[in-house]
């Protein structure tokens, strides 16, 4: 059980229940919260890098949105990417209890949680997984203050 407040501790729960899956160079694997992964232990060392997020443009605020303003979404969310010049991958989070549709995402190699968070921010998301090689996934909430804004409300 997590210290977060009731409000958000159904979101937390189901957070905490989700695979976070991966397309790898190596095939497909999961990322699990507070577990450590091989298969990204072994990607993040292959990429030279320390640290890595993982996230998606979808559903802002956990609001389910249309497959339409989702697609578009995640589409301006990896250009977005693109210009940062991370190495990523694609993904998709699937709960294991079922009751929320898989959402694309993406493995992000070399981001520190900082910028994850801005990142994550701008696409009105309520939390990402962090890590760094080594060390167990992390759930990272991004606290309202940090929502600077949506870039979809801004272009």
């Amino acid at each position: 059980m997590s210290n977060i407040s009731d409000p958000y501790q159904s979101l937390d729960d189901a957070y905490r229940a989700t695979d976070f899956w991966v397309q790898g160079p190596k095939g497909r694997f999961a990322i699990c919260i507070g577990q450590t992964n091989e298969p990204l232990e072994s990607l993040l060392a292959s990429e030279g890098v320390q640290t890595w997020a993982y996230m998606t443009a979808y559903n802002p605020k956990s609001q389910p949105l249309s497959e339409n303003e989702n697609s578009e979404r995640m589409h301006r969310f990896e250009e977005a990417v693109i210009k940062t010049c991370y190495p990523f991958f694609m993904g998709e989070g699937i709960g294991r209890i079922g009751n929320w549709p898989p959402e694309p995402s993406m493995l992000i190699v070399g981001i520190d949680e900082a910028s994850a968070k801005i990142l994550a921010s701008h696409y009105g998301q309520n939390a990402i997984v962090c890590g760094n090689i080594g060390e167990p996934a992390r759930l990272v909430w991004i606290e309202p203050t940090e929502r600077v804004f949506e870039l979809a409300d801004h272009e």
